[in-house]
């Protein structure tokens, strides 16, 4: 899944996708309905295992004509907001919208789901 993704970050970043394309592969990746290489049966050396998509971000130059776009088109509900952020529902994801400064829309970053993640048990072991 992660050749996936970085193929398709690559080709949005160098313009062979629309805006509009990316959306709907990820919006197709996060909902399952895409049919993308299986996942690796055994966890990382760390015991990870990526199981989902957990969000999206994108720095656009217009916060708010983009995450009314991403709201009417896609139907993604508003689930928090500030100046400079806009956070949308994708079923127990999210997309994440920053205000960027520049002229063109660019991925910020993405983070995958872990399987069985409990941040107070890493932070316990941690000290």
């Amino acid at each position: 899944m992660i050749e996936i993704i970085e193929k398709m970050l690559g080709d949005f970043e160098r313009g062979r996708v629309s805006r509009r394309q990316f959306a709907a592969s990820v919006a197709a990746m996060v909902s399952g309905t895409c049919a993308v290489r299986p996942a690796l049966a055994n966890p990382g050396p760390a015991g990870f295992k990526a199981v989902t998509i957990n969000h999206v971000t994108v720095r656009v130059p217009d916060l708010h004509h983009t995450s009314r776009f991403y709201q009417e088109f896609f139907g993604m509900p508003l689930r928090q907001q500030s100046a400079t952020v806009h956070i949308l529902g994708v079923g127990d994801s999210f997309f994440g919208i920053e205000q960027g400064d520049g002229k063109n829309a660019s991925v910020d970053h993405y983070d995958l789901g872990i399987a069985h993640f409990n941040a107070d048990e890493i932070r316990s072991q941690a000290a």
